[in-house]
């Protein structure tokens, strides 16, 4: 997965400049976007998110 999967694409937001490209904070909801019930039927949102290193 790469960063831009959750927060955006930040090529164009360097190009451009445009803030509005990039999610700095992104929640629950938007990982329950890819990691669904059936997709993903373990997920947590509290535990995977303690294991990103940012």
């Amino acid at each position: 997965m790469e960063c831009a999967s959750c927060h955006g694409d930040g090529l164009l937001h360097g190009l451009t400049g445009r803030a509005e490209l990039v999610e700095k904070a992104v929640g629950e909801e938007s990982c329950r976007e890819c990691h669904t019930a059936e997709q993903s039927p373990e997920f947590a949102y509290e535990t995977y998110r303690a294991k990103l290193a940012h």
